[in-house]
């Protein structure tokens, strides 16, 4: 079981409690507060992973056409050249 599923677990669980007995010690409710936050911390840096995942993969791609452009001056250049010197 991995720790995301073992902290939701956790919580449910102390959700259960405070919905049948209508409290929580204080050190259940800290316990609780720690894990969603961290919950939600994760969520955040999950999300902002996968845009700069996105903005990498745009990146790539103006890059390789960038790099064909270049070789295909390149080669107008070759083909120009050799035009003006075997004429």
């Amino acid at each position: 079981m991995n720790d995301q599923t073992s902290n939701t677990t956790r919580i449910f669980r102390l959700f259960r409690k405070s919905a049948r007995e209508g409290k929580l010690s204080a050190e259940e409710t800290h316990e609780l507060v720690e894990l969603i936050s961290n919950m939600a911390g994760s969520n955040v840096i999950e999300r902002l992973e996968a845009k700069f995942d996105v903005q990498n993969a745009k990146i790539d791609a103006v890059n390789s056409k960038y790099t064909v452009l270049i070789w295909m001056i390149g080669f107008a250049g070759v083909v120009i050249s050799a035009a003006i010197i075997f004429s």
